[in-house]
């Protein structure tokens, strides 16, 4: 409870943290070191003062709530452990703005060796502080991680940003004000964001009950994490878009278009592949064949993979300073979720409002690719011949599935049909996708500055 409360402080940086990888890499390709610098060293000391700041302020307000809601004997306990926490965030906010700075370098193995050196001392720690201190050596073994990320990603970065004078490095104001005019933005999505599942669960949970919000919060995972993967593959282009536009080249174009492909591919592979094996996941989440829940993660996929299309519009919005479409496109996502899951849910229940939030997710992706076609006047690519085949093959075999399902009441039938057809249709996805894929990958690489 601690943690996650003082967690909330990191709302206070104006996601100046999350516009690092952008300046970074904007002024890595002007070759404009000295603002690199300055810009890096500000950001980082706004950062851990402004959390702080806010947690000093807010610091009786915590400890006010969690006395309540804790027993009165483990008061100075508490007080350790916000402090804890307090210094926690403020620590994991710097290195993660730092590994911003080293993702625009696009050294993503370094920053791999960050993270492995820390969950490495965070294990061992934990060896020694669990036995001695119980709850606060928890605290203390996450304090070690974070110093160690800390001071792993300071060295790198300035090993990476070539070496200036020291009058060179200093604080400046201004510097923060123009990280923040890309952070807050894209911070203010990320919140309006957070509405999405809140708002479904209570509705879910209105509509058709306690049962019904526990299927949906299984449900919704295999989409969203399904998601997540295919947006982390894509998000390495974020610092090549943000070098491509400081010339306003032709070459961001292009590489937006190798993008939407690679996205396109992955999706046309993702989701076939989950609603083919929704009944396979309904077994190993939930024990049993759950109707409802292959129902539930089959709309809820199918809402998630498409808002993943928009992933290469919302990267090049960012590059490029066009933020506001992304922030549009995340209001009115978060205003037709309820909208539609009300009217809906009142007609057909919890699936009602599960349709509500799919169709929510959908129209987030449409806003964020119409307006990015419109403003910035970036093609659309059209399918390849493989995109079209494998939803030819998905479009039969997830047929196939269906009737299985629907005419077949033995178990064990639906679950050898959906292994078979997973598999193999995975084997075609590979085949397929492999070639087009790498070629797309090397496409992209020969897109610089």
């Amino acid at each position: 409870i601690t943690t996650g409360l003082v967690s909330l402080l990191v709302v206070a940086d104006l996601g100046v943290t999350d516009a690092m990888v952008r300046e970074v890499a904007r002024l890595r390709s002007m070759q404009d070191w000295t603002r690199m610098r300055r810009t890096i060293l500000s950001c980082s000391i706004y950062v851990a003062f402004v959390i702080v700041l806010v947690g000093l302020v807010t610091y009786p307000l915590i400890h006010l709530y969690l006395g309540r809601v804790i027993h009165h004997d483990v008061t100075l306990r508490i007080d350790v452990l916000i402090l804890n926490s307090m210094i926690i965030v403020a620590l994991n906010t710097v290195a993660v703005g730092l590994l911003g700075a080293i993702e625009g370098f696009e050294h993503y193995n370094l920053r791999l060796v960050v993270t492995a050196c820390g969950s490495s001392l965070l294990v061992a720690s934990s060896y020694y502080f669990l036995p001695r201190f119980g709850t606060i050596g928890i605290s203390l073994s996450y304090m070690v991680q974070s110093i160690v990320n800390l001071l792993v990603a300071v060295f790198i970065v300035r090993n990476l940003v070539p070496k200036g004078h020291s009058r060179d490095s200093h604080f400046s104001l201004q510097e923060v004000r123009q990280m923040a005019r890309i952070g807050v933005p894209m911070r203010l999505g990320g919140l309006v964001n957070l509405t999405y599942e809140p708002i479904t669960r209570l509705l879910v949970a209105r509509f058709g009950g306690i049962e019904s919000a526990g299927i949906y919060e299984a449900a919704v995972r295999c989409g969203v994490q399904v998601k997540a993967m295919i947006v982390a593959c894509i998000q390495v282009v974020v610092p090549r878009f943000s070098a491509l536009a400081v010339n306003g080249t032709d070459a961001l174009r292009s590489l937006l278009q190798v993008a939407y492909r690679i996205t396109g591919l992955l999706v046309v592979g993702a989701l076939p592949l989950l609603l083919l094996s929704t009944p396979l996941i309904s077994v190993l989440l939930l024990g049993r064949l759950d109707a409802k829940f292959q129902l539930f993660a089959e709309i809820l996929s199918v809402g998630w993979l498409i808002n993943a299309l928009a992933a290469p519009s919302s990267f090049a919005n960012l590059a490029d300073g066009r933020l506001f479409w992304n922030w549009l496109s995340n209001v009115c996502a978060a205003a037709i979720n309820p909208a539609v899951g009300l009217v809906l849910g009142r007609v057909y229940g919890a699936i009602g409002v599960v349709i509500g939030t799919a169709c929510a997710l959908t129209s987030m992706a449409l806003i964020a690719v119409i307006a990015r076609r419109l403003t910035a006047k970036d093609r659309i690519p059209r399918p390849g011949a493989g995109a079209v085949l494998l939803l030819m093959i998905a479009g039969l075999l997830v047929t196939g599935r269906f009737i299985v399902s629907a005419c077949s009441s033995d178990k064990l039938t639906i679950l050898e049909t959906s292994l078979a057809l997973s598999a193999f249709f995975a084997l075609i996805w590979l085949i397929i996708a492999f070639r087009s894929i790498k070629r797309m990958v090397h496409d992209a690489g020969a897109a610089k500055p």
